[in-house]
């Protein structure tokens, strides 16, 4: 498993006009963890003062199910933090705030 710190994060983007926010988790050690740092960062707050991810979705099972998918067609949806989150086993996270 990757180190955090040797990661580049440069991997968002977000397109003001449709109020999607886009990241990739794939470079995260779980993705759980991509999920709190994507949200965080496109709604402006810091990742400690959200509610814990395990609040809306059950974090441990998001994280195994797409750790051991090997279908890019997977998709989940979910709202945390008041955005709609949608997560592919295809690498993407997009966020609707």
């Amino acid at each position: 498993m990757p180190s955090d710190k040797n990661v580049s994060r440069d991997t968002t983007s977000s397109e003001p006009d449709t109020g999607i926010f886009r990241s990739d988790w794939t470079s995260y050690g779980n993705p759980s963890t991509a999920v709190a740092e994507a949200v965080a960062e496109a709604t402006g707050k810091q990742q400690t003062d959200l509610d814990p991810l395990q609040h809306s979705v059950d974090a441990d099972a998001l994280d195994a199910l797409l750790a051991n998918s090997d279908s890019p067609r997977l998709e989940l949806s979910f709202t945390y933090e008041g955005v709609d989150v949608r997560i592919t086993g295809a690498g993407v996270i997009e966020i609707w705030t």
